[in-house]
């Protein structure tokens, strides 16, 4: 592929995708010099992961450890679900005397990569996590209707 971006004395190659609606076309955005590959066969097709055994499922994790909580509720900023999340925390604290954290979809508990045992109300269009983590191929579902659990 030639190179379609220069800088300076240094090149680089890039793939570069342009979506433009008829809305949108007119927001002001510039290139010029853009060179288009004539073979499409140079931009690859996304590949998915392929698996061959199982990962550990951590089919035990535990909810709360040792009077601390283990594990973090993220539903979507939006409140969606938030009825249910308040609820989920109830019964833990009702059952362990430990309240877990209930934290949204936009903050930092919920980025990926995660940095812990997370439950996740929503799917992949109402939760920004399980969005990220489907784009990113760790999890596969369906939008529902109704609130899906992906821990």
């Amino acid at each position: 592929m030639e190179p379609i971006f220069e800088r300076g004395a240094q090149t680089v190659a890039v793939v570069l995708f342009l979506f433009i609606w008829a809305m949108t076309a007119s927001l002001g955005a510039g290139m010029d010099n853009v060179k288009v590959p004539s073979e499409a066969s140079t931009i690859p097709e996304p590949i998915p992961p392929v698996y061959d055994r199982l990962k550990d499922l951590h089919l035990t994790t535990p909810l709360v450890a040792e009077g601390q909580a283990a594990i973090t509720l993220v539903a979507p900023a939006s409140g969606l679900y938030q009825a249910e999340a308040e609820a989920i925390q109830a019964a833990i604290r009702k059952i362990t005397g430990v309240q877990v954290p209930l934290v949204s979809d936009t903050a930092p508990a919920a980025a990926v990569p995660l940095r812990g045992h997370l439950i996740l109300l929503g799917n992949r269009s109402t939760n920004r996590a399980i969005s990220a983590l489907y784009d990113l191929a760790y999890t596969f579902l369906d939008p529902m209707p109704h609130a899906s659990f992906c821990v």
